[in-house]
């Protein structure tokens, strides 16, 4: 589309030649061109189209001849919504319509379709808007499919209760009648994991009330006292509010960890350590028939991985040990070292060498072989129907495997279970705690430099902003992305930018790519919730974009925005 758009006669068209084009209308179609997504610029009154390849490839194969073309005379069929989205978009106004049902010729034929649709102005130099940049995302299969899980819902409660009943009065067939309902279980999947979910969230919930609570209620007492004038008492309540808040945002991450949608981050940890830091939880989690018992070497081994992932699968373990000894018994959780040789290291599938591991031994009701052979398989379970997923030992051993180790599982029926996660132990000789900068301790002031906040939420944007103020840096404000392209577009000097990932309309990264593309050299810090770091892509992290996971305190975001200048600075061969 790149070179149609530049071999177009342009002059034949209200939009004039190429080089008469307004920054603005560049701006726009230069942001389209680097999207995957179908986006498309009807420009001024008449709406003369240009759009990207991936818009394309559904509307051209209507009809050719788009390009250049005035959208209400291309699509005759959605006149009416796209006259709408002109005046709206003339008017500096946004549309969005959801789930529009339409025509569209694809693979020689014509084929009912569901799009998302999202019109959003386009304001020149002067802040006058001057055309619409529309957005269309395909919702067909998603529709379908939603249908066809509907459908099933509403029927597959009749077909087990009639398939029970069957199996009651037809003995002589059990082996067939099993075999179906086994099918039937396939389809309830899905409902069962969300149950898994809610048990285990369930269980925390409690655990947030009452971090809530002292967040709450400190900082009630905080205003109080400010209201009073007392302020002998200020520095405690802020630090007890302040720790609450630690606390829960460490649950968040744990919960988000489960979910397997916290970014991973390696770091370099000390087994014992995180072992030790979760006992609390371990016993909460424990029934008081259980004997929890932890044999941790205290020796400083490292390792590299991520830490809540490594939490995760520990109390994942402990949890199924648990389940195991529904009558009591002894849980042991014991840490050490091994130097794998290559016969050991060929029988875990890892390369041989040093490893740390973290073993879970419980004296329940064991494992039979054929169900220890089955155990890393994903949604094999042996609990009943509805009390497991089957998703805890598959996830354990792919959490182990990205990390460079291995799992091992040691089971007799009758004597108990032990199993065993082995990671590769780290040579380096600091303590990872050691390498952080203290809570508090000074962070170089700014120099003036201009920052660009890109947020959605009006309590993250003010945060960011006063901490920029008070460290003196020069701080602009945008509150979606393409109120932010309009202030990259301009001549403003911006030196850093800093952008929520999950932005209404174009998203942040979408934001990153179309700003980078107009200042080769800005310096980018991203921040999210909840999105997986591999979103970013390998050309963004090579050029030194960097992601922050949200919470995060002052001195973490600082942290953040003196290494995002730095790494500005080695990327140029600067001093």
């Amino acid at each position: 589309m790149t070179g149609r758009i530049r071999a177009f006669p342009w002059s034949t068209t209200t939009l004039g030649a190429v080089e008469e084009w307004p920054p603005s209308l560049r701006g726009a179609v230069d942001l389209i061109l680097r999207s995957l997504l179908p986006m498309a610029v009807y420009w001024d009154v008449d709406g003369v189209m240009i759009f990207n390849d991936a818009y394309s490839e559904f509307a051209e194969a209507r009809r050719p001849d788009l390009l250049g073309s005035e959208v209400l005379a291309a699509w005759p069929e959605m006149a009416e919504l796209h006259s709408e989205a002109l005046l709206a978009g003339l008017a500096g106004e946004a549309l969005s319509v959801r789930r529009r049902h339409v025509e569209l010729h694809r693979r020689h034929q014509t084929e009912a379709a569901c799009l998302d649709l999202d019109f959003i102005p386009i304001l020149d130099e002067v802040g006058r808007s001057r055309g619409v940049l529309a957005i269309i995302v395909d919702q067909t299969q998603r529709v379908e499919a939603q249908a066809a899980l509907k459908h099933l819902n509403g029927t597959l409660e009749a077909r087990v209760a009639e398939r029970t009943e069957a199996l009651r009065s037809a003995l002589d067939s059990l082996s067939g009648e099993i075999a179906e309902r086994q099918a039937a279980e396939g389809a309830l999947r899905q409902s069962h994991k969300m149950e898994a979910v809610g048990q285990l969230t369930g269980g925390i919930a409690h655990d947030f009330n009452n971090l809530l609570t002292g967040v709450i209620g400190s900082l009630d007492l905080l205003q109080r006292r400010l209201e009073s004038g007392r302020l002998d008492d200020v520095p405690r309540f802020a630090a007890t509010a302040m720790s609450a808040a630690n606390r829960a945002a460490a649950l968040a991450h744990r919960l988000l960890a489960f979910s397997r949608r916290q970014p991973l981050v390696r770091e370099l940890v000390d087994i014992d350590r995180l072992v030790i830091s979760i006992e609390d939880l371990l016993r909460r989690t424990m029934s008081e028939k259980i004997d929890l018992n932890l044999t941790v070497a205290a020796r400083g081994w490292r390792c590299e991985c991520d830490p809540n992932q490594f939490e995760s699968a520990v109390l994942n373990l402990a949890i199924n040990a648990r389940d195991a000894m529904p009558a009591g018994g002894r849980l042991t959780i014991s840490t050490g070292q091994i130097a794998a040789d290559a016969d050991q290291a060929r029988s875990l599938d890892m390369a041989p060498g040093p490893y740390v591991f973290v073993a879970v031994q419980d004296t329940g009701e064991g494992m039979a072989a054929e169900v220890v052979d089955h155990a890393f398989e994903p949604f094999f379970t042996t609990k009943p129907l509805g009390a497991g997923t089957g998703l805890g030992l598959p996830m354990i051993y792919s959490f182990a495997r990205q990390s460079g180790g291995a799992v091992k599982i040691e089971s007799e029926v009758g004597h108990g279970t032990t199993i065993t996660i082995f990671l590769p132990r780290s040579q380096a000789k600091k303590d990872a705690d050691s390498e952080k900068p203290a809570l508090g301790s000074p962070h170089p002031a700014g120099d003036g430099q201009v920052v660009l906040v890109v947020e959605d939420e009006q309590s993250v944007r003010t945060v960011v902003m006063e901490v920029l103020q008070d460290q003196g840096y020069r701080g602009l404000a945008a509150t979606d992305g393409v109120a932010a392209l309009e202030i990259l577009h301009s001549e403003a000097h911006i030196d850093l930018l800093i952008s929520d990932v999950g932005l209404p309309g174009l998203d942040g990264v979408q934001l990153v790519e179309a700003a980078i593309a107009r200042r080769p050299d800005l310096r980018v810090l991203l921040m999210t919730g909840h999105a997986p770091e591999s979103m970013l892509g390998a050309s963004l992290k090579a050029r030194g974009v960097r992601l922050i996971l949200k919470p995060f305190t002052v001195d973490i975001l600082l942290d953040n925005i003196h290494d995002s200048f730095a790494t500005a600075i080695e990327l140029q061969g600067g001093d």
